[in-house]
């Protein structure tokens, strides 16, 4: 398990030891492309701790090459709509950096922001999970919180079992 929370806020995002390992595995058949997919999951009642229950594959309509992702669009609302009725939801975004830090980029920040704003998505604080991969190999990972009226909030981990 990983838990990701914020210093001065509330903010506090769980992922199985599970969705990690898929996420990485997906990571490591990418080699050296962006590769990526959506967050789906649930909140806690006062709507503070997201626990992610999938970090799905890239969507077959999307690209990705070697400092570039874009998330596709194939199957999504139709995955979306079945969880709905089991209460998981879209939590926001994932995606790998190959070669690279797991810091959000310009790019990063500007899409993230846009689905704040974007009522289609019905995810007014939607969360990113970046995979880095040093030069070693060594993963790492950073997670963000993001609104449509303030800064992106980065959580740190505080817990790794």
């Amino acid at each position: 398990m990983k838990r990701f929370s914020s210093q001065h806020t509330t903010y506090e995002v769980i992922l199985s030891q599970e969705v990690v390992l898929e996420m990485l595995e997906m990571c490591k058949t990418a080699k050296d492309r962006e590769t990526g997919g959506i967050l789906i999951g649930n909140y806690s009642p006062d709507l503070h701790t997201a626990s992610i229950t999938q970090a799905t594959c890239p969507p077959r309509d999307s690209t990705g090459v070697r400092f570039w992702f874009s998330r596709g669009i194939s199957g999504v609302a139709k995955l979306l709509r079945q969880l709905w009725h089991q209460e998981h939801y879209y939590l926001g975004e994932w995606h790998f950096h190959p070669g690279a830090s797991s810091l959000a980029s310009s790019t990063d920040d500007a899409t993230m922001i846009e689905i704040a704003k974007s009522p289609s998505y019905q995810c007014s604080k939607p969360i990113l999970i970046i995979v880095g991969q040093s030069a070693s190999s060594k993963f790492e990972m950073s997670c963000y919180v993001y609104s449509n009226n303030a800064p992106r909030i980065e959580l740190e981990e505080v817990e790794k079992i």
